[in-house]
């Protein structure tokens, strides 16, 4: 696969990019009722390829997240993690790591045999080597305009996307990095993107009506004093944090959008939210009331498989993590977004449509719930016309807030 860079622009997956669409429910879409409802082992409209698959991920990601949090914790070379792939067809971890593996780590890693078969690939570089020069590229001065920039995910380097023609300057001279630099010129445009009749205690998935125009509700979220949010995309409020969202259809009221973190456009908006998501047609296409519950939520690690619950444009599944962690991100609006993650499109070649921004990304979970793994932020068309998803990670969200996604 080509590896591509991101530099251009979000631009806007608001519906009619800031005017509403009058929308009713289907008179074929049943109304919500809480209780009942829950769809169908798979989410809507996923293929049984795909369906086997996300279900064979599911270990793969409980013991990736194990190696995550076990890494996470003080210890003697326990800063050496630097990437996780999976691999659901074989059943098996690829875990990039620079230096010796901490006995503790080795011996977690053969707790995880043989029933997950982990390689461990040596990684030139670390963690924080890496990012040190993704920050220092950043906020370097240079004659050379770096559009975005990220981590090679086997820890070798960085990798930097430049306006115009590559310079004939190395990219590790051209910046002062300590590591290697890849430069490209492949650039990107990311465009940024209901169901009708939600209610409290308020869903993932629905359609929500904002200063901007209609988005996607994302998922419940509460922080540690029991006040409870809605995750949706940033630009959906723009900065106003006076207005107060309301459901598809205007019949009722969910809150503000009180925090807002710009550069990884995520926001919360204050209200009574629960934990489930619609899963099923999107509104375009007669909406639903079927559901499934969140189990918990989950990084998005390489090659992972994921669904979208756009409002607007429905359920869609196969999408495949491509790219992590890519910074710099120039948007419609002139801001920068950081921290994007990358995926395919959907397995049947759908894009998010207009209305889709801040709805929910996920993979399945045990007991026909799903893992809460990010929101849609927006489509993204290169400029040899390849296409791809942009997704916020969840772990991102809930870091910039202090929250923890709802659950049942």
């Amino acid at each position: 696969m080509v590896r591509r860079v991101l530099t251009g622009l979000i631009g806007c997956l608001l519906m009619a990019c800031g005017a509403f669409l009058a929308v009713t429910p289907s008179a074929n879409a049943a109304e919500r009722t809480d209780g009942s409802g829950s769809s169908a082992a798979g989410a809507a409209g996923m293929s049984p390829l795909t369906y086997r698959r996300m279900l064979a991920q599911i270990p793969l990601d409980a013991a990736a997240g194990r190696i995550r949090d076990v890494a996470a914790l003080p210890g003697a070379g326990h800063d050496g993690l630097v990437q996780i792939r999976v691999d659901d067809d074989h059943g098996s971890l690829t875990v990039y790591w620079h230096g010796p593996v901490p006995a503790d780590i080795a011996g977690l890693f053969a707790s995880l045999r043989p029933g997950i078969r982990v390689d461990v690939k040596s990684a030139a570089y670390s963690a924080a080597e890496l990012d040190q020069a993704v920050n220092q590229v950043l906020h370097a001065t240079s004659a050379v305009r770096a559009m975005d920039v990220r981590a090679a995910p086997d820890g070798s380097g960085i990798i930097v996307g430049v306006a115009g023609a590559l310079p004939s300057v190395s990219g590790q001279r051209l910046f002062g990095t300590s590591v290697p630099v890849q430069l490209q010129s492949l650039t990107f445009t990311l465009h940024q993107q209901t169901r009708t009749a939600d209610k409290p205690l308020f869903w993932g998935g629905a359609v929500i009506n904002g200063p901007q125009g209609q988005c996607s509700s994302g998922f419940g979220a509460h922080d540690s004093n029991g006040i409870t949010y809605m995750v949706s995309a940033a630009h959906c409020s723009s900065g106003n944090s006076t207005y107060r969202f309301t459901n598809g259809n205007a019949t009722a009221t969910l809150g503000p959008m009180t925090g807002r973190v710009p550069s990884h456009d995520d926001g919360l908006i204050v209200t009574t939210s629960g934990n489930a998501y619609y899963d099923g047609p999107g509104v375009l296409a007669g909406d639903t009331s079927n559901y499934k519950t969140v189990a918990g939520q989950g990084a998005l690690n390489l090659n992972n498989s994921v669904c979208e619950s756009g409002a607007f444009g429905g359920v869609h599944c196969g999408l495949i993590v491509e790219e992590t962690g890519i910074n710099n991100v120039l948007t419609s609006s002139g801001t920068r977004v950081n921290g994007l993650t990358l995926t395919s499109l959907a397995s049947d070649g759908t894009l998010t449509v207009d209305g889709d921004s801040g709805g929910p990304v996920f993979s399945l979970a045990p007991n026909n719930r799903v893992t809460a793994k990010g929101i849609i932020l927006g489509w993204v068309a290169d400029n040899e016309g390849n296409l791809s998803e942009g997704v916020m990670p969840m772990t991102t969200i809930t870091s910039d807030f202090g929250v923890h996604v709802n659950t049942g």
